[in-house]
């Protein structure tokens, strides 16, 4: 194995190992990985608003993520199904989702977790 192979292989997060897609509901604009109190009125209305299509809401601040572009905004809501979803089971969520969110859309990333 080639050093920088395995510099990255050592040093990257295992939760950093693969692309997945996420079914995003929503943002809420703050500072990045700082509290807003914004983010649980908007997790109530969220959990409220998904709860006739079977799904609830989950956040966590979009620096967190790879691959999404954080623009000012401090959290990113995702609609709670299965982890690591393909695309097509991303799409599918998307469809049960949207009756209850219509501005719901799906993004490829990476989720670094804590």
């Amino acid at each position: 194995m080639r050093l920088s192979a395995l510099v990255l292989t050592v040093c990257l997060p295992a939760a950093a190992a693969a692309d997945e897609w996420f079914v995003i509901v929503s943002y809420v604009d703050h500072p990045p990985f700082e509290w807003a109190d914004a983010a649980l009125d908007r997790a109530r209305y969220l959990d409220t608003a998904l709860a006739p299509c079977g799904y609830s809401a989950w956040s966590d601040f979009v620096g967190k993520f790879d691959g999404f572009n954080p623009n000012g905004r401090g959290t990113v809501f995702i609609a709670d199904a299965v982890p690591n979803l393909s695309k097509s089971q991303a799409e599918h969520v998307l469809g049960q989702v949207r009756p209850c969110v219509p501005d719901a859309y799906i993004k490829r990333g990476r989720y670094f977790g804590e």
